[in-house]
């Protein structure tokens, strides 16, 4: 066997190590962006905003975070409250915009998170 077979081996073997690290850090993670562990969630959500003393529109909405106010994500929430937290953290840092989402997992009681600027 020469050092090349062994090299691959050992390269394989890390491949299938980091992956398998991935699927079990993404069963105990919110966000599951980076792994093929199995996506187990529907939120239903709804986004309100208030900027610069308005209501946004369900059209500034879209504009502002590529997605509906009332909608659906087949992903963890985590996925719709980090867009949203990345947007007014850069883009709309001087807006000072207050955000609430309300959103169910999975049919479960509905939940409200609140961003404040």
């Amino acid at each position: 066997m020469g050092p090349w077979k062994h090299l691959r081996i050992v390269i394989a073997l890390a491949v299938l190590m980091f992956q398998t690290g991935a699927i079990v850090y993404a069963r105990f993670h919110p966000t599951r962006y980076f792994c093929s562990a199995p996506n187990d969630a529907i939120t239903n959500f709804k986004v309100k905003v208030i900027s610069e003393g308005r209501e946004l529109t369900e059209s500034d909405i879209q504009k502002r975070y590529r997605f509906f106010r009332y909608g659906y994500d087949d992903r963890t929430p985590a996925h719709i409250l980090d867009i949203i937290t990345q947007y007014e953290t850069t883009y709309g840092k001087n807006e000072h915009a207050s955000v609430e989402v309300t959103y169910s997992v999975n049919g479960k009681p509905q939940e409200i998170w609140q961003y404040q600027h």
